[in-house]
C-alpha cells in the first residue's frame, strides 16, 4: 500500500511526464530518478520521517499507471478529478489552477491536512498543534473533577483535548441566542463520534466544580455488580466521566440570554456508555 500512494500523485496535474503505457512494469527504468519524481518522494519522505514512518519508494509502474489516468484531461477545457471507482490502490488527487505549480508544493497542500487531523477517528475535527502549555483556569477544574473520580476507581487520568473543547464550544454558542436553554442536539455533527456529557443550570453563577460534583454524584445510583442504574435514576454521566477507554477530554458552557441559565457539554475521545460494557 505504501509504493501505491506516491506515483499516482501525477494525478495533481493535467499532463504527463511519465511513460504513457498503462500499468505496465518498466523493466528498463533509468538509473537516476527524474526531477520531479524525486520532489514527490521528498516531499513525502519528509511528512513520513516525521512520525517516524518507513520512507516510501517509487514505482515506475504506478507512475505510468497515473500517466494514463491524467493523459485524457489534456483534451478538456477544465481539469476533472479522475474517476477511479474500483481500484486496489491508494489515491490522492489535486486539481491546481496553476501547471507550473512544483509537486513538492503539490504535496505540501496534502500534507497541511495533518493539522486536521485526529489520530483516533481520522479526519474528524481540526486539532490545535498551537495549544498554549498553560491550561485556562476552567480547563484544570474539568481534569480535577473528572480524573480525580476515575483516581477513586483505578482509571488512569483524562488529558485536556483544546479540539475537543473547541467543538464543545461549537456545540454550546448557539445557546446565547436562546431564551431558554436546551441540550445540544449533537445527531449529525461531526461529535456525534465522541462520548457527551451535557447539564443545564438554572443559575449561570453555578461553580463549574458544583456542576462537575453533579455529574460524580451519579455514582451512588450505579451498581457496578449489576452494571446497572439504580431504578428510577440515571447513572451515565457518571460512567463517562470513569470510562477507562476514554483518554482525552474537552468541555465548554455557554450563558443563555433570556432566563441566564448556563449548558455545559464535554466531549469525550474515545466515547464510552457502550451497552454490555463495564466503564473500568
Amino acid at each position: 500500500m505504501a509504493k501505491v500512494l506516491l506515483a499516482l500523485l501525477a494525478l495533481a496535474i493535467c499532463h504527463s511526464s511519465f511513460y504513457g503505457v498503462a500499468h505496465l512494469v518498466d523493466s528498463r527504468a533509468p538509473a537516476v530518478l527524474p526531477n520531479d519524481a524525486k520532489e514527490y518522494l521528498k516531499a513525502h519522505n519528509q511528512a513520513r520521517a516525521k512520525v517516524g514512518v518507513d520512507p516510501l519508494k517509487w514505482s515506475y509502474s504506478l507512475a505510468n499507471g497515473a500517466s494514463w489516468l491524467v493523459r485524457r484531461q489534456r483534451n478538456l477545457n477544465v481539469c476533472n478529478f479522475a474517476n477511479i471507482t474500483v481500484t486496489k490502490y491508494g489515491v490522492n488527487q489535486l486539481l491546481a489552477g496553476d501547471r507550473s505549480m512544483a509537486p513538492s508544493n503539490v504535496v505540501d497542500a496534502w500534507v497541511d491536512e495533518k493539522k486536521y487531523y485526529n489520530p483516533f477517528y481520522g479526519v474528524a475535527h481540526r486539532v490545535d498543534y498551537r495549544a498554549p502549555a498553560v491550561l485556562p483556569n476552567d480547563a484544570q477544574e474539568y481534569l480535577k473533577a473528572h480524573n480525580q473520580a476515575r483516581a477513586k476507581v483505578g482509571v488512569s487520568p483524562l488529558k485536556w483535548s483544546y479540539s475537543l473543547a473547541k467543538g464543545a464550544s461549537w456545540l454550546v454558542r448557539p445557546q446565547r441566542n436562546l431564551n431558554v436553554c436546551k441540550f445540544a442536539n449533537i445527531t449529525g455533527t461531526e461529535y456525534n463520534i465522541y462520548g457527551t456529557n451535557q447539564s443545564l443550570a438554572g443559575d449561570s453563577t453555578m461553580a463549574l466544580s458544583d456542576i462537575m460534583d453533579a455529574w460524580v454524584d451519579e455514582k451512588k445510583y450505579y451498581n457496578y455488580t449489576r452494571n446497572s442504574c439504580t431504578p428510577n435514576h440515571k447513572c451515565g454521566v457518571y460512567k463517562q466521566v470513569v470510562w477507562r477507554k476514554s483518554l482525552e477530554l474537552g468541555c465548554a458552557q455557554a450563558t443563555c440570554s433570556g432566563d441566564g441559565g448556563r449548558l455545559t457539554i464535554s466531549l469525550y475521545n474515545p466515547g464510552g456508555n457502550y451497552k454490555g460494557q463495564w466503564p473500568y
